[in-house]
C-alpha cells in the first residue's frame, strides 16, 4: 500500500500535507497566541478611552429610549438611571421591558423609570406615544434614537414601507419630529447610526429605499440617521444634536437579523471567531453615554462621535449632498402624521 502511494500521482500533494501538519503541531500555538495578542490590541483601539462620570447628577431630567429592552439600549438606560435620570423605555415589549425596568431598579434604586409602548413602524403608535408622554411630561431633556432591526430580506409594515427603513429611519424620524416643541434648554437629540453608512457611496433613490429595491438597507438606515442628524443641528435652536458608531457589538439585533437556521449559524461562527475583537454590549454603550452626559457645552452640534471621542462622518455625506431631499422626501411621506 505504502508503494501505491508513493507511486501514485497524489504523492507529492500527500507529503506536502504531511509537512505541513507537522510544522503546524509546532506553530499552532504560537499563532493562536498571536491571534489573541492582536485581537486585544484591536479589541482596545474599538473601546477608546475609558470615561468617568461619577459627579454627574441627573436629577429632574427626562431622557427616552428607544429599544431599551435590550442590547445597548438597556445599558444605556442603566447607566443614566444610576445618574437618577428620569427614563422613559420607549419599546414594543411591555413584559420583557417591564422586566428590564424592575431588574434596574432594583439595581440602583431608581424608582422613575416607566415604561411606554412604542412600535416604530407603526406611525399612528408613534403619534399615540407622543400625545402620550406629552400629556405625563412637560419637558424632554434627551431623546436617544437607539432602536433598530436587520433583516436580510425584506418586509413591510401596515403602510407597505420596507420594514428596516420604516423602523431605523422613519419611524425615528415622525418621533423626533412630533418632540421637537418638548425639548428642554441645552436638550440633546442622539442618534445611534453605524459606521455602515460608509457603506453608500452614490446617492440614494429614496423611493427605492422605501420600497425595498435595495438589499443594504441597513446601511441605507443608517446613512439616513447621519442626514438627519445634519439638518436637525442645523435648524433647532438650543437642542444639540449628534449621530455615533457604538462599535461591533455582539447583540440581539444580529440573533434576529438571519432568517433562516442556517444564516443564523453563519452568523454565530464568525462573531465567535472574532468574538475577542469585538466589545461587550456595556462597552458599545460607552459612546452614547458619553454623548449623553458630557458637559453641553464640548458636545459638538451635528457631531459623529465613535470609541468615547469625537470622529468624522463618511466625505459622502458631503459630496452627496443629500440633507435637504431627504428631509422634504420624510415630509412628504410622513405629512398626514405630522
Amino acid at each position: 500500500m505504502l508503494k501505491n502511494i508513493i507511486q501514485s500521482k497524489y504523492c507529492p500533494i500527500f507529503l506536502s500535507s504531511l509537512i505541513f501538519l507537522y510544522y503546524l503541531h509546532y506553530f499552532l500555538p504560537l499563532l493562536i497566541l498571536a491571534y489573541f495578542i492582536i485581537a486585544h490590541f484591536v479589541h482596545l483601539y474599538q473601546r477608546g478611552p475609558i470615561r468617568k462620570y461619577n459627579q454627574i447628577n441627573l436629577e429632574g431630567k427626562i431622557v427616552i429610549i428607544t429599544g431599551a429592552s435590550a442590547g445597548i439600549g438597556k445599558e444605556t438606560a442603566r447607566k443614566l438611571a444610576w445618574q437618577n435620570a428620569t427614563i422613559i423605555f420607549a419599546c414594543r415589549d411591555e413584559q420583557k421591558t417591564i422586566k428590564v425596568i424592575n431588574e434596574i431598579k432594583q439595581e440602583t434604586g431608581n424608582s422613575k423609570l416607566h415604561y411606554m409602548n412604542l412600535q416604530l413602524d407603526d406611525y399612528n403608535n408613534v403619534k399615540e406615544f407622543v400625545k402620550d408622554f406629552k400629556n405625563k411630561f412637560t419637558q424632554l431633556d434627551i431623546l436617544i434614537n437607539n432602536a433598530g432591526i436587520a433583516q436580510w430580506w425584506h418586509k413591510y409594515n401596515k403602510n407597505n414601507h420596507e420594514l428596516v427603513f420604516a423602523t431605523n429611519y422613519l419611524g425615528h424620524f415622525l418621533l423626533t419630529r412630533l418632540l421637537m416643541d418638548s425639548m428642554s434648554k441645552e436638550s440633546r437629540i442622539i442618534i445611534v447610526s453605524s459606521v455602515m453608512h460608509e457603506m453608500i457611496r452614490s446617492k440614494l433613490n429614496f423611493n427605492d429605499v422605501l420600497n425595498g429595491k435595495y438589499l443594504e438597507n441597513y446601511n441605507n438606515t443608517k446613512y439616513c440617521g447621519v442626514l438627519l442628524c445634519q439638518k436637525l443641528s442645523r435648524i433647532l435652536k438650543s437642542t444639540k444634536v449628534v449621530a455615533l458608531h457604538p462599535g461591533v457589538i455582539k447583540t440581539e439585533l444580529l440573533d434576529k437579523a438571519g432568517n433562516t437556521i442556517i444564516l443564523q449559524l453563519i452568523q454565530k461562527m464568525l462573531f465567535w471567531l472574532f468574538r475577542p475583537m469585538t466589545l461587550s454590549v456595556e462597552e458599545g454603550a460607552e459612546t452614547t453615554i458619553y454623548c449623553a452626559l458630557m458637559p453641553y457645552r464640548e458636545l459638538l452640534n451635528g457631531g459623529y462621535y465613535e470609541k468615547n471621542r469625537l470622529s468624522k462622518y463618511s466625505k459622502s455625506i458631503e459630496k452627496l449632498n443629500q440633507v435637504e431631499e431627504l428631509w422634504e422626501f420624510s415630509h412628504q411621506i410622513l405629512k398626514e402624521y405630522l
